[in-house]
């Protein structure tokens, strides 16, 4: 879905590949960084549930809990209602 968003928004197969992986790299690694500086405090927790590597590690284990799999639908959700925006907004 991120990389339907992505195709939405650029117009050439290659810069749409690298904002895919740039979103998400983001995604993947951005949350947890921000959450490794000292001055996020009481922040270190919600920052680490929105991002892929706490809800992944728990799915790898072979957990399948309910609120990961919110996670990843409403991921899902929010970047094919963001592509839909993209295409809409274009005019034909």
């Amino acid at each position: 879905a991120i990389g339907l968003f992505a195709s939405a928004i650029t117009e050439n197969q290659i810069v749409s590949f690298l904002v895919a992986v740039f979103l998400c790299f983001i995604l993947f690694m951005g949350p947890d960084l921000l959450a490794s500086f000292q001055a996020v405090g009481a922040l270190e927790g919600p920052l680490k549930a929105i991002g892929i590597q706490e809800h992944y590690r728990s799915i790898s284990r072979g957990v399948v809990d309910l609120r990961d799999l919110l996670y990843f639908g409403g991921v899902i959700t929010i970047a094919l209602l963001l592509t839909r925006t993209a295409l809409q907004s274009r005019t034909w």
